[in-house]
């Protein structure tokens, strides 16, 4: 996974923002995160236990995070990733 470095002026205005692997962000910045590769399998809906949205990426991603605490990263645009995330939606709501 690479991570955008962003560094914002005063009341959120972007000033610059580049694509890297970066240790954790000095006071002042914005993170996101962007997938380079991407499952294509399926995962069990019962194996996962949270998920984000990635912003500003070349590529719509949804980050899962299973049950062992590992990121996988899947296209926001596949049918079962949608079906896992609606999945996470009604056990958030339960």
């Amino acid at each position: 996974m690479k991570t955008a470095l962003c560094v914002s002026a005063v009341l959120g205005v972007l000033l610059t923002c580049s694509i890297q692997d970066v240790a954790p962000a000095p006071a002042g910045t914005i993170i996101f995160q962007c997938c380079e590769r991407f499952k294509a399998t399926p995962i069990p809906h019962n194996r996962l236990a949270n998920y984000r949205n990635t912003i500003g990426c070349s590529t719509p991603a949804i980050i899962f995070t299973n049950k062992r605490n590992m990121t996988i990263c899947t296209k926001a645009s596949e049918e079962w990733v949608k079906t896992a995330v609606r999945y996470l939606e009604r056990r958030r709501k339960n």
